[in-house]
Formats: C-alpha cells, structure tokens, sequence
C-alpha cells in the first residue's frame, strides 16, 4: 500500500484509508474490513494527540539530546572503530524514530527552534501533531512512521 507523503489530518485519513488503505479483495467479510478499518482510525488518533518532542524531527538520544553524524576519528588515540560503529547503530536507530522529515535543530538557540527549508518552527507553540499539521498542512512525513500506522 502506497503512504501518504505528508501528515493527514483525521478526516483526510479517513478518506484516504477508504480509498486506498484496505484491499477489499483480501478481506473476507464485511465485519473483517470494519475492525481493521477502526483499528487503522484508532491508531492515527493516538498518532494525532501526541505531544511534540524533538526526537520526532530529528535523531536523538535516549535523553532526548540531538545526535550528530557519527566522525570516523579512529586515528586519535582514545576512539576505536568499535566505538564509530556503536555511534553510527545509535544514530541509526534514532534516525527509524523520526517522524517528519528534512528538519534541523538550530543548536545556538536555547529553545526548542527548528528549521525547515520552508520554514521555523518553535515545538513549544503546538500541543500536539494535530496542531502543527493544521498550521502546515504539506508537512512530510516518514514512510517509516505510516508502516507503524498501518500494520
């Protein structure tokens, strides 16, 4: 099933999971396509009332701290390649969690700003993804995250 590229907000959702979200053929019985359906709503509600967190931009650590691209530094003295490889899994893992796609995190700034190539945006201004998808509606999205959606 093809995802949609940017956050939806709920009736488009809807509308979008009727038309293309559920292979009618597979389905046994009406009852089956009702449950799933719900389900696929349900789940996008909850997607919907998250609060915003920095890790949904871009990759962060266990405590929330932004991570940097991994240096091969093996050549100084104290930096193994054992520790470049834990540092590149580590981002790639954080990377699988980020939600909305082609954001950076402006470090000089003592809130939570972040920059777009279209726009900034400050996370403490939305309460929730619903928010900021009303306020930008084209925000992308992570073909990642909908595959967590839509199981």
């Amino acid at each position: 099933m093809k995802h949609p590229d940017r956050a939806l907000k709920m009736i488009e959702f809807v509308l979008w999971l009727n038309k293309y979200g559920i292979d009618f053929s597979k389905l046994p019985t009406p009852k089956e396509w009702d449950s799933k359906f719900v389900v696929y709503v349900i789940n996008y509600a909850k997607f919907l009332q998250q609060t915003l967190t920095l890790n949904m931009f871009v990759p962060c650590d266990k405590n929330g701290k932004p991570l940097e691209k991994p240096i091969d530094r093996h050549r100084e003295t104290c930096y193994t390649e054992m520790v470049y490889q834990l540092e590149c899994k580590a981002c790639q893992q954080a990377e699988r969690s980020v939600i909305f796609a082609g954001w950076i995190w402006k470090k000089k700034e003592a809130s939570l700003k972040l920059k777009h190539k279209d726009y900034t945006i400050q996370l403490n201004h939305y309460k929730n993804i619903e928010d900021l998808i009303t306020c930008f509606p084209d925000i992308a999205i992570t073909e990642n995250y909908y595959s967590k959606i839509i199981k």
